[in-house]
Order: C-alpha cells, then sequence, then structure tokens
C-alpha cells in the first residue's frame, strides 16, 4: 500500500529554509519594515504552489492584516528565527535583520531539510522577490 500523505513545512522550515538561501546567495541583512511583510507574504503565495506540485505541505498560512498588513505569522516566525540564533535584530531600532548563518551552515542546514532542495530551487524567485519589492 502506498502512502500518499505530503511532507509538512512548518513555519520554523520555511523561514530558516529563506534565510538559508538569502546567506548562499550573498544576502545578509534585510530591512524589517512593511517590505519584508510583503515580500514575505509573495514568497509564500508562489513557494507554497511550488510546495503543492512537489508533494509537499505548508502547515501554517501567512495572512496580512487587513488594516496594518502585517503578519503575527511572521513576526512569531522572526522571534523564533531569534530563539534558533539564525538571524538577529540590529538595535537600537530593531528595523534590520542580521542572518547569523555563515554559507558553510547555510548549505548543511539546506543539505539535511527535507524541503532544502524545494528552497534551492526556487532560491531565484526569493532573491527576486526580494529585490522588486
Amino acid at each position: 500500500m502506498v502512502d500518499n500523505k505530503k511532507i509538512r513545512i512548518t513555519e520554523a522550515d520555511f523561514l530558516t529554509g529563506i534565510f538559508a538561501v538569502l546567506t548562499l546567495r550573498g544576502h545578509k541583512t534585510i530591512p524589517l519594515n512593511e517590505f519584508f511583510e510583503k515580500a514575505m507574504a509573495k514568497i509564500f503565495q508562489e513557494f507554497t504552489e511550488h510546495a503543492k506540485q512537489n508533494d509537499f505541505e505548508m502547515r501554517f498560512r501567512i495572512r496580512p492584516h487587513p488594516l496594518h498588513g502585517d503578519s503575527g505569522t511572521i513576526h512569531n516566525g522572526v522571534l523564533g528565527a531569534m530563539q534558533r540564533r539564525i538571524i538577529s535584530l540590529d538595535s537600537p531600532a530593531n528595523d534590520v535583520i542580521r542572518i547569523k548563518l555563515t554559507k558553510d551552515l547555510a548549505k548543511v542546514i539546506l543539505d539535511d531539510m527535507t524541503s532544502g532542495k524545494l528552497f534551492i530551487d526556487f532560491s531565484d524567485r526569493i532573491i527576486e522577490i526580494f529585490r522588486i519589492n
């Protein structure tokens, strides 16, 4: 009997994969502002389709607040990445995300993640979205 269960991608996997891809592509800082929120929502939307085509499913949703445009899911994910020491926020305004991964560690992370190849295959689009928004 064949098990048709899809492999699940969590919020932590999603943000870790994105930060690892950005590191491999030479991007170590990202402004933490409305741009970041919009870029993450766009990446989530497109990556979800990419994941479905490869028998993965997202275990969370990103829904921007209708009035403020921010997402509690993204905020929680950023806090989780900070707790895992993947990123830090630059002080005093905490308005810049600094990715703390080395390229070697980012590669190891993606190689070890079940969904790592999805992020590598989608890396050009991640970079494009962060540059055009």
